[in-house]
């Protein structure tokens, strides 16, 4: 009888430890990293136990109460979680690699000679650099910890990384090495694959903030179509109003993370933090009807954020010839460290490292990959200066739906004022709020974290001589 009831509770021991291990499995997926690793070893036992007892929980209590009989299902969705779980991860990190492409592809250029040095670089990337790339630099050198040889560990890294970009620019710079291809024919791969990717971010990001500035206008629309029904029924608007003031704001905020990082220095935190504020303050103040001091505020704001622009704008092309100079000075043995001190200061943290792995490794090959690195941040200039056309012709819509919207509503409210009907929808002032934000996703597609407030001043001045 004893002999039965320990091997039933190994038997229960076994299942739960299964099942504690498949749990962390599912959470980990193939090749983890260190981090994963980790986190999942502390959290995966208790997880596990809290879902096995829940399970018992459920069909001890789910005699007495039918509330309790969901819990039975608990160790069975355990998993399904775990596993959705792991897809959004991947999915934010395949997300994060690909915005650090050019960068990191850019930065790989003067490595190109030997497939050990690009292990190494990869193996060693410097987080500040590649916040996101850092995490499959963890990977690699686990690989390499556990005794894969480097041609090896850049195979499994291909296969397993979230990343397609970052996969097929590894498989064909492996199938350059292998095909024995010369050092200038594996820099090209690598250089194709940076510009390739600096042309698709921009087009997406493009293509995503013509998506967010076309839901804007047409919430905008949506909010002065209403008023009819608000006039009838004396209420209704509270939803679309507050998607219109919402709307515009979290498509600001969203393409603002979404920006290729590859394409322009980012503003200090400061000067993002004014071009959303302001738009707010001033829609806040034309909501309680003083027009003439959120234009005024809007100006005050005006002026430092297109100081932060102008600063911008000149330092990815100052960054690019200053690479080209440090091209020519390496190729006549000359001092090539100035000018990558100068492009560092301008170009912010990837020429920084660049810099240092010039350090590290050497003079050979640095002619051509640094004309390789200033060719892919002239790429970048010229694809952001492709996004602005498509910007402002966003941001005039912007201005154009909230002025229409703001004279429709007038047009309405006067002819039922004449009819004898009852006025004051509200629809006015909440359309003068959402004047100086509306153009803001626009702007922000425009400009990046400088941006304009010009769009935001022509509406509400269009708003203020309509009212």
């Amino acid at each position: 009888m004893n002999r039965g009831i320990e091997a039933v509770g190994r038997g229960v021991l076994a299942a739960i430890e299964w099942y504690q291990t498949s749990l962390a499995r599912l959470l980990l997926g193939p090749d983890p990293g260190p981090r994963e690793l980790r986190i999942v070893k502390r959290i995966a036992p208790g997880m596990a136990r809290s879902m096995i007892i829940l399970g018992i929980a459920g069909m001890t209590l789910c005699p007495a109460t039918p509330y309790a009989c969901p819990l039975i299902l608990t160790p069975i969705l355990a998993p399904i979680l775990a596993m959705a779980w792991r897809h959004a991860w991947r999915s934010i990190l395949a997300n994060g690699i690909d915005r650090e492409m050019p960068a990191l592809l850019a930065y790989l250029l003067p490595y190109t000679h030997t497939p050990r040095y690009i292990v190494d670089l990869l193996a060693n990337l410097p987080p500040t650099a590649f916040r996101w790339s850092s995490r499959e630099a963890e990977r690699l050198r686990l690989m390499l910890a556990s005794g894969d040889d480097p041609n090896n560990a850049l195979k499994r890294l291909a296969t397993t990384t979230p990343s397609r970009r970052l996969s097929r620019a590894l498989t064909d710079y492996l199938a350059a090495q292998t095909l024995g291809a010369p050092r200038s024919q594996v820099t090209m791969t690598l250089l194709s694959h940076a510009l390739d990717t600096i042309r698709d971010s921009w087009r997406k990001y493009t293509e995503l903030g013509r998506t967010i500035s076309e839901a804007v206008v047409t919430v905008v629309i949506a909010l002065a179509a209403l008023t009819p029904i608000t006039l009838l029924a004396g209420s209704g608007i509270a939803a679309v109003a507050a998607l219109a003031l919402v709307a515009p704001l979290a498509g600001g905020i969203a393409l603002l993370i979404a920006r290729p990082s590859m394409g322009e220095p980012k503003p200090g935190p400061l000067v993002i933090l004014l071009g959303l504020a302001a738009p707010l303050a001033a829609g806040a103040l034309a909501y309680k009807g003083l027009h003439a001091h959120a234009i005024a505020l809007l100006l005050l704001a005006a002026a430092p954020l297109e100081y932060a622009w102008a600063r911008t704008s000149r330092s990815l092309v100052e960054a690019a010839r200053s690479l080209r100079l440090a091209a020519e000075a390496t190729r006549y043995r000359g001092d090539y460290e100035a000018y990558l001190e100068e492009a560092r200061r301008v170009a912010g943290p990837l020429v920084e490292a660049l810099a240092e792995a010039m350090r590290v490794a050497g003079k050979l090959g640095a002619s051509g990959a640094l004309q390789g690195i200033a060719q892919v941040l002239e790429e970048a200039a010229r694809s952001l200066q492709g996004v602005r056309g498509p910007a402002l012709l966003l941001a005039s819509l912007a201005v154009a739906s909230v002025v229409i919207g703001v004279y429709t509503v007038e047009i309405i409210e006067e002819a039922a004022s004449e009819a004898g009907l009852a006025t004051g929808s509200g629809v006015a002032r909440v359309l003068a709020a959402v004047a100086p934000i509306a153009p803001l996703p626009a702007s922000i597609l425009h400009r990046g974290g400088a941006p304009s407030m010009i769009p935001s001043i022509a509406a509400l001045i269009g708003v203020y001589l309509i009212l």
